[in-house]
């Protein structure tokens, strides 16, 4: 996923398709969305491009899918997606639903300035030039990576 600046949720869907749905605070913005889906067997490609205000989408993908996301700018929440996690982003916030962390091999995580949470896996830190490593016994790795701002790895 190639996402611009905005607030996106990432879930699963109820009938195991993709879906994506989006709103913007003004009507009048709407001609500035732009949503391109690649789909294709067992892979999809989403490419998006959205006001610079106050846009939100919600992308539902089957529950058990490997994601590549990259975000320019915005907030990031991810829950009820089993599989590998390839995040990363210049500035914002990811919310990233890793439960108990025993679903993952290797855990990665690194921030420029900012903060990392992740109280399951009993690890914070803030400052600039933060990251943190942890290993599970799980079978997904998952990756992230911002310039600027928090990751919260979370129970939910």
């Amino acid at each position: 996923m190639h996402l611009s600046a905005g607030k996106y949720t990432i879930e699963p869907s109820p009938d195991g398709q993709l879906r994506l749905s989006w709103t913007t605070r003004d009507p009048g913005d709407r001609h500035k969305v732009r949503i391109d889906v690649q789909a294709a067997a067992t892979e999809a490609t989403v490419r998006t491009e959205g006001p610079s205000n106050n846009f939100e989408v919600v992308v539902a993908v089957p529950p058990q899918s490997n994601l590549w996301v990259r975000l320019t700018a915005g907030d990031l929440t991810i829950r009820g997606i089993e599989g590998h996690k390839d995040l990363s982003g210049w500035a914002g916030e990811f919310k990233v639903a890793v439960g108990d962390g025993s679903a993952y091999r290797q855990v990665r995580t690194s921030v420029l300035a900012g903060e990392i949470a992740a109280p399951t896996l009993k690890r914070t830190t803030g400052g600039v030039f933060r990251s943190f490593e942890w290993d599970g016994p799980g079978k997904y790795d998952l990756r992230v990576r911002l310039t600027a701002g928090e990751i919260q790895l979370r129970d939910n």
